[in-house]
């Protein structure tokens, strides 16, 4: 079956966001890595876990086989691509989190606070950017 270009877009999208989330399913299903700000509790058994893996290994044969059906290209980019544009979304989120724009959910409760949590944000922003300008 033959799809024009604008619905090969709109598929190759859909499936592509699907897969990703397919492989952080099993990303977390072989070890779930440390943060700072969220953690994820393992509450699967053995069983769940395994049968979690069988259907994820499922969807994506299927995301592959849809790929070959319908002659959906597979996008490669270069890890260094991959790697910037996450970086750049980190530095534009830390600029959008000063402490000028946090006063739009109210005020702090003293100037002291306000001056360290800017200094340590724009520390974080200064590493961010130290990350663009890597490699």
């Amino acid at each position: 079956m033959a799809l024009s270009d604008n619905h090969k877009r709109v598929v190759w999208s859909t499936i592509t966001l699907i897969e990703r989330r397919a492989n952080e399913i099993l990303a977390l299903l072989n070890g779930i890595p440390e943060s700072s700000t969220y953690g994820v509790e393992n509450d699967l058994s053995a069983e769940e876990a395994a049968q979690t893996i069988t259907l994820v290994q499922q969807v994506k044969q299927t995301i592959e086989d849809l790929c070959d059906r319908y002659e959906l290209k597979k996008e490669v980019m270069p890890l260094t691509r991959v790697i910037k544009t996450s970086q750049a979304f980190m530095w534009e989120n830390l600029l959008d989190t000063d402490t000028k724009r946090l006063q739009n959910y109210g005020p702090f409760a003293n100037e002291e606070d306000a001056a360290e949590l800017q200094a340590d944000l724009e520390h974080l922003l200064s590493l961010t950017e130290k990350l663009l300008q890597n490699g």
